[in-house]
């Protein structure tokens, strides 16, 4: 007898346990008030019971959160839709934004204003960097074109007004350029450069710009005044392959970092140019290491070559902002003499005690 309620018991375990895995409850809970089963089955099946319950309140509960989740962004999606037809007309898309964040100010759901708002900002974020990127492309377009017709500045100005593919602001900005108001190389579009190409190594899982986000590109080139060549350049940059040996903005601040360490501002010039023309003349198809990119730069700090001026003048003496300084009185400490004519050494320039003061003052002290 004993066997027989211990083989009914089971039995009883097994049809409760079937009904719970269709998520019948009721029909496992009638199995367990039979009173058929031994204690330890009923034990087992009542805890399993338990966490079926709460398994099944859980899926409810996530179920009920989804569907108002669902609920809530068709709503705003409507009222979305809604605002964005209302702010048509307004003639920029600052006011456009501005009113619709208005008209989004006015909904008494906080929770409801909370994502409306942050889905107009980046409706309207989206809007003005297609905004500037299609200006751009717009410019670098016009600009290639008076390039292959062989145009002076004068004829490109001219023919503006002729220009049907342009927009307002497109034709705006390269009148300027034209006239010789804009698309000059500055200390910020230098600096603005160097930046988007540091951007575009990050990529934008972190925090920077995808290689093949063109528009982001366009767009940062815009608002920055990056002139043709420049902003042709970043376009070049970004579909370069970067294999590991790369030549890219990155490794170049890195360098400058350890040449140079009191330095916290990167120089604008295009260093990366720069070093890529003095790598290839140097040495050719050689593979790009980090300790020639450090060398190229020491070469080219200690040589004084830059696009325009020199980074320093190997003179006796030099001014720095409004004071007059003696190159002859500043005390280089000993150990960053020899790290600095190592470095000099290294990239080929003779440490003459001139050049290690004026690296000193300038470099290290960040003068």
């Amino acid at each position: 007898r004993a066997k027989a309620n211990e083989l009914v018991s089971g039995v009883y375990l097994s049809a409760g346990q079937a009904a719970l895995e269709h998520d019948d409850i009721i029909g496992a809970q009638q199995f367990l008030n039979s009173g058929l089963m031994q204690k330890a089955d009923t034990t087992m099946l009542k805890n399993q019971i338990k966490t079926k319950r709460k398994a099944l309140a859980a899926k409810a509960e996530q179920d009920r959160k989804k569907a108002a989740e669902a609920a809530q962004k068709a709503a705003v999606s409507s009222t979305m839709t809604a605002v964005l037809t209302g702010v048509k007309d307004f003639p920029s898309l600052a006011e456009q934004q501005e009113a619709a964040l208005a008209m989004a100010d006015a909904l008494d759901d906080m929770a409801g204003y909370d994502i409306l708002s942050r889905q107009i900002n980046q409706e309207f974020a989206w809007r003005k960097q297609h905004q500037e990127a299609t200006i751009e492309q717009e410019m670098l377009q016009y600009q290639e074109h008076a390039n292959e017709q062989g145009w002076t500045p004068r004829q490109a100005a001219d023919a503006l007004e002729q220009a049907g593919n342009l927009s307002d602001a497109a034709r705006a900005r390269l009148a300027k350029y034209y006239n010789g108001q804009a698309g000059k190389k500055t200390p910020a579009n230098k600096a603005a450069l160097n930046e988007l190409r540091r951007m575009i190594d990050l990529g934008v899982e972190n925090g920077g710009i995808s290689s093949k986000d063109i528009e982001a590109i366009d767009s940062y080139s815009y608002r920055n005044g990056l002139t043709f060549d420049q902003a042709r350049a970043a376009r070049r940059y970004a579909m370069q392959n970067k294999t590991e040996n790369a030549l890219t903005q990155t490794r170049i601040n890195r360098a400058l970092k350890m040449l140079f360490p009191q330095q916290t501002k990167i120089p604008d010039e295009d260093l990366l140019q720069l070093v890529a023309d003095e790598l290839k003349r140097s040495n050719p198809g050689a593979p790009v290491t980090d300790s020639a990119i450090r060398q190229t730069l020491a070469r080219l700090y200690a040589e004084g070559k830059s696009e325009g001026k020199k980074w320093f003048d190997d003179a006796e003496s030099s001014a720095k902002g409004n004071k007059q300084e003696d190159a002859q009185g500043i005390n280089v400490p000993d150990k960053d003499r020899q790290r600095i004519e190592e470095i000099l050494r290294t990239a080929g320039v003779e440490p003459t005690p001139a050049r290690v003061r004026a690296y000193y003052s300038r470099a290290l002290r960040g003068e």
